[in-house]
């Protein structure tokens, strides 16, 4: 939801979904000795079959806002085949493609807003791609983070093969290296170019939130900043427990103490404690109790990920 508050600002351009080409389709479709045809399908599945998907879950309906068949053609009309392996070809085509499909001169605008998931990982390498572009990072308490995966691990993970703990794994994953680039992207990057953004904080002083990210785009503040839109259509929160959050809300905000078991909890905490602190999130659980209940979430981990079974292999025949 945070990127569709951008949304309908006259200085704006926010493309209406996750970009998904940063982790769908690099780095893995440009090394392995992938052929044309098979980068070709799979910027096909990851850019217009995802956004029509995504379109259709949050119940928008996708010839309102945007052809994408127009916008398709376009973008593989004018995509060269010598570089596919380009990061940037790619990024400017496909944003390319969308403004002219929705006939939006590009250049009227001060920025182009894109969301993409772990983007911070790639921050470093687009800043120097694109020298006039900022960063926005927001951070959310891991806790109440998993607590959204959780809710939605069966009606959308586990069609996946993703279990709750495959989930939990994920996140500890992904929220380590989140939480360690916000303050080296930032470090390197500068205040001016990189900026943190505390989820809870959006939720709860949701205007002085957005004046400030406001100054740092450099654009005025307009009351549409509090309302989440996607080409000026209204939309829903992502949330996976049927609620429709048409505007900010913190009714998720410190949830996590209802929604998760103490043994997740006390894994997230021991994960991140450190983190958590440095960015004020209070920690329910000591030490020991951190460390015990992420001992035994580590022997499933060891065994799932790490172990290599080569017992099963023994020949049958052998005897003691």
């Amino acid at each position: 939801m945070f990127a569709d508050l951008f949304d309908g600002h006259e200085k704006l351009s926010v493309f209406p979904t996750d970009l998904s080409i940063f982790y769908g389709y690099f780095p893995e479709y440009i090394n392995n000795n992938k052929t044309t045809n098979e980068q070709i399908e799979r910027l096909e599945n990851v850019i217009f079959l995802n956004l029509k998907r995504v379109f259709n879950e949050n119940i928008l309906n996708l010839d309102e806002v945007v052809d994408l068949k127009l916008m398709r053609n376009i973008f593989f009309s004018n995509l060269n085949r010598n570089k596919l392996n380009e990061i940037k070809h790619i990024f400017i085509t496909l944003l390319n493609s969308f403004h002219e499909t929705i006939n939006v001169d590009s250049g009227n605008k001060k920025w182009i807003l894109v969301k993409e998931t772990s983007l911070e990982i790639y921050s470093i390498e687009l800043a120097e791609l694109f020298p006039e572009s900022k960063f926005i990072q927001l951070i959310r308490d891991p806790r109440d983070n998993y607590s959204s995966l959780k809710s939605g691990s069966k009606k959308h993970y586990q069609l996946f093969g993703e279990s709750e703990k495959h989930s939990l794994f994920s996140l500890i994953n992904r929220y380590t290296q989140g939480f360690k680039s916000a303050k080296i992207n930032q470090n390197i990057l500068g205040e001016d170019r990189y900026k943190i953004v505390k989820f809870e904080d959006l939720c709860r002083d949701s205007e002085e939130v957005m004046r400030n990210i406001s100054n740092f785009l450099g654009v005025e503040y307009t009351e549409n900043f509090l309302t989440p839109t996607v080409l000026g259509k209204s939309t829903i929160g992502n949330n996976f427990e049927g609620e429709n959050f048409q505007k900010i809300s913190d009714k998720n905000v410190g949830r996590w103490n209802e929604r998760l078991t103490q043994e997740e909890a006390k894994i997230i905490e021991y994960h991140f404690s450190h983190y958590m602190e440095d960015y004020g999130y209070n920690l329910k659980y000591n030490i020991k109790e951190q460390h015990e209940a992420a001992v035994q979430f580590y022997k499933w981990f060891n065994y799932k990920y790490l172990f290599k079974d080569s017992f099963s292999n023994l020949n049958k025949n052998l005897s003691l």
